[in-house]
């Protein structure tokens, strides 16, 4: 080989061993990623595919599963709907930042007469209720109604001072004639203060049956004070009211 080719096949190994290191220096961060929480493996401190350890989200057989208490539709005079969906987080110290939903109110004849979709949280160890409402549904009548989760519940750990927040119910006041009018003395025995809180209330009948509900909202309630909360029905209450159930939506703390 003489001195030309040598010194050309020279400059051609430079060159394909520096495209070679380029090449190297961008793939190699590829293969060597460090774990994550969003990288669809279990890897890293993880229980799970992304879920445990040092993860935000909890791995589902680490919390509890809940089924939907009960589901309703009630119909006020004015020929609107509220939808409602009962049930209960026996998690302690686990809740829900943002859980889809989908309501499906059906006719008698099982035709469906109004589909709502939204999203709530799922505050940690208490009653949760979700509340839609009010829709126009015409000269329909509601017969069943429907609730499910639209996407799987991601669960977190909230702190333990999560599980102690609630209010205190003093004294109810329910007026039935010329509609139906509920007044409900509150107090927030803890430390906490609540601001733009929600507030929703259930009327139940002597048999366990609900047959009303409404919702508020606390604009604010430091610790050691009380509060009236006024609901109120456009409705002809005609069963006897057996159980007032106040259930107050305490967002979910992250820690």
């Amino acid at each position: 080989m003489d001195f030309a080719s040598s010194r050309r096949l020279f400059f051609v190994l430079i060159f394909i061993t520096l495209i070679g290191v380029t090449a190297f220096i961008l793939i190699r961060p590829y293969f060597n990623r460090p774990p994550t929480c969003f990288d669809n493996k279990k890897n890293g401190t993880e229980l799970g595919v992304d879920c445990g350890g040092a993860c935000k989200y909890l791995c589902a057989e680490s919390v509890k599963t809940f089924p939907v208490d009960w589901s309703q539709s009630f119909l006020n005079k004015n020929k609107t709907v509220d939808m409602v969906a009962h049930f209960s987080n026996q998690n302690k110290t686990a809740g829900v930042e943002k859980a889809d939903y989908r309501f499906v109110v059906y006719g008698r004849s099982g035709q469906t007469l109004l589909t709502k979709e939204g999203s709530t949280f799922i505050p940690a160890n208490t009653k949760v209720i979700v509340y839609e409402g009010p829709f126009p549904i015409g000269n329909q009548e509601p017969y069943t109604t429907t609730f499910e989760w639209t996407s799987p519940l991601k669960f977190s750990t909230v702190p333990p001072a999560q599980s102690l927040l609630h209010l205190d119910t003093l004294k109810t006041d329910l007026k039935t004639e010329d509609g139906v009018r509920l007044t409900a003395l509150v107090a927030n025995n803890t430390t906490a203060t609540f601001s733009r809180l929600p507030v929703y209330v259930v009327l139940y009948n002597t048999e366990g049956n609900a047959i009303l509900a409404s919702r508020t909202l606390i604009d604010s309630l430091a610790p050691e004070e009380t509060t009236e909360l006024y609901f109120s029905w456009n409705y002809d209450l005609k069963e006897k009211v057996g159980d007032i159930e106040i259930v107050p939506a305490f967002k979910p703390i992250q820690k």
